[in-house]
Order: structure tokens, then C-alpha cells, then sequence
């Protein structure tokens, strides 16, 4: 699909050797919700998707593929894939940044979801809130 630069090392996905790591995330709508990561966090829209197919983006240093939820397949006929519930957490992505008040201020003025402080007094962006919405 795509490749990506980092210092040295080349990543590409899929790749032709060894192993990448993507981060997948069950959706209402895959083109508002990339265009979410594009415009708050500056992720790389690899693909919107078409019919069927899932998004992919590329954000920093990991893959994220963007899909609507679905009922079972012949492979997996007990389970189902589903939209969040804004009410219950599943699922969180953990970014690491070497100056959280600038990208708190940053992604909080392109419109990141809720924010808040940890117990700790730190800030942090509590992106839950934003896979809610898309």
C-alpha cells in the first residue's frame, strides 16, 4: 500500500519482511473519522476505502485501518464487530510526546475530543472521546 521514512528504516504496509503493527478501529463513517486523525493529529490518509474496504492511515509511526462494524462471517459466525458505545471504553491509543502542553494545546484547538488532567496534575488529552464521534 505505502511506505514510510523513519531515520533509517523503511516501513511499508503490507510490508515484504518481518512485522508491522496496526491499530484497528470500528467506525460509524471511515471518511469523517480519518479526516479526523488527518486534520487533529496529521495522520497520512493512505486510503478511504471503497465498497467494502476498510481506510488506512499512517499516523507517526503506526498503521491504523478504519472499518464499519459488520455481522458474522462464515469464519467467525458468532461474532460481530460494533460501532463503540459512548458510554463503555474498549479500546484507547497511549501517545507518547516529548511536550504534552503543546500538543495538548495543539490537538485540543483542531478539535480533539475531551480533555483533561491526570491525577498527577499533568495534562493529557483524553482522546476516548474522539472515537466516539467518528
Amino acid at each position: 500500500m505505502s511506505s514510510v521514512q523513519i531515520g533509517q528504516k523503511s516501513y511499508e504496509m503490507p510490508q515484504r519482511e518481518g512485522i508491522s503493527i496496526a491499530h484497528f478501529l470500528t467506525v460509524a463513517d471511515i471518511e469523517r473519522s480519518a479526516r479526523y486523525y488527518e486534520k487533529v493529529f496529521g495522520a497520512r490518509i493512505l486510503s478511504l476505502g471503497d465498497g467494502n474496504a476498510p481506510g488506512y492511515l499512517q499516523l507517526a509511526n503506526i498503521w491504523m485501518i478504519l472499518n464499519v462494524g459488520g455481522g458474522p462471517t462464515p469464519d467467525k459466525p458468532t461474532v460481530t464487530l460494533s460501532v463503540p458505545d459512548p458510554n463503555h471504553i474498549n479500546s484507547f491509543m497511549n501517545f507518547r510526546v516529548a511536550d504534552i502542553q503543546a500538543c495538548y494545546e495543539l490537538w485540543k484547538s483542531r478539535g480533539a475530543g475531551q480533555a483533561g488532567r491526570r491525577a498527577g496534575g499533568s495534562r493529557v488529552a483524553r482522546l476516548a472521546g474522539a472515537s466516539r464521534r467518528t
